[in-house]
């Protein structure tokens, strides 16, 4: 069962463990720099996604719309309402922000010695230790920028240009009974407006994200975890299987591919059952940081950090 904690809640962990367990499993290819830990990140939001099981959080992001179209955010799940915003007095009006790309894992290698004599004394070791093995230390990144901000104001509103896709805004979005005439449509990657250029302040719900790793948080569940593993393992195989980046990976690859089915499986079965529909629900709603979204209100525009 999925852990509780004491508000008798599902916990949303970060991946860590997830990540730890396939470096390990996969060590030699690590050690090698044939693992793109960038790939994770779409790996894990699409475990998440078939099972039912990644946790939303109210988000709130710019984006500017360059020559009718803009690009939604890569965490984007579902639209709560959107605004047209004009940037204030001093923030500059031809700033363009650029979201940041979740799942981009920076890394620095640093290979060493496992063995060196201290200067000016001799030790003695067994004949099996090997002087020369190096071994290669996987240093994480994590990209940072100064702290900033820009002030909008005069929020339009906007309206929907056609319905999106039932999956893509929230039944109770704002923007559904709004008359502006300024409109959008949106898709999952990208936004499409009915004006040229400006800034649109987007209310969405997103997969919450690890600031140390980048990638979605996870329930704290065996199983999931256990399923996450062996599907990123499998896609990394799957991978350098088709490249023909190393040889003799057919054998690997089909135990990995069985126990990924084996395993997703499992995960499937108890997202389905009651209790854990139940938790998860209950979650969900404790993490409602934004309790505007639940009403109208458009004066609730101040800045927005980047």
């Amino acid at each position: 069962m999925a852990a509780i904690n004491p508000d008798n809640t599902m916990n949303f962990v970060p991946a860590d463990a997830v990540l730890d367990e396939v470096t390990t499993d996969l060590s030699s290819f690590n050690v090698s720099g044939l693992l793109d830990p960038g790939a994770f990140y779409n790996y894990i939001a699409f475990v998440l996604h078939n099972l039912g099981a990644a946790v939303e959080d109210e988000i709130e992001g710019i984006v500017y719309i360059d020559h009718y179209m803009g690009r939604m955010p890569d965490n984007f799940i579902r639209l709560w309402d959107a605004y047209k915003v004009k940037p204030s007095h001093g923030s500059g009006a031809n700033l363009q922000i650029v979201h940041p790309q979740n799942g981009f894992v920076f890394y620095t290698d640093t290979s060493s010695l496992t063995l060196k004599k201290p200067c000016g004394y001799d030790i003695c070791v067994p004949d099996c230790v090997d002087y020369t093995t190096r071994i290669t230390v996987r240093d994480y990144l994590v990209q940072t920028q100064p702290a900033c901000s820009h002030d909008f104001c005069l929020p339009e509103l906007l309206a929907f240009g056609m319905t999106p896709e039932s999956m893509l805004y929230d039944k109770h979005s704002p923007c559904l009974h709004s008359n502006n005439r300024n409109r959008i449509n949106i898709t999952k990657k990208t936004i499409s407006a009915t004006f040229d250029c400006g800034w649109v302040l987007l209310r969405y719900f997103g997969i919450a994200i690890d600031p140390k790793t980048s990638l979605p948080m996870i329930p704290d569940n065996p199983n999931i975890e256990r399923a996450l593993v062996y599907d990123i393992e499998y896609r990394v195989l799957r991978k350098l299987y088709l490249n023909n980046t190393v040889g003799d990976l057919e054998r690997r690859l089909q135990t990995v591919e069985a126990n990924a089915v084996d395993t997703f499986q499992n995960a499937l079965n108890e997202v389905k059952t009651p209790s854990f529909k139940t938790m998860l629900k209950a979650a969900q709603m404790n993490r409602n940081r934004f309790r505007v979204f639940q009403i109208r209100r458009t004066d609730r525009l101040h800045s927005y950090p980047h």
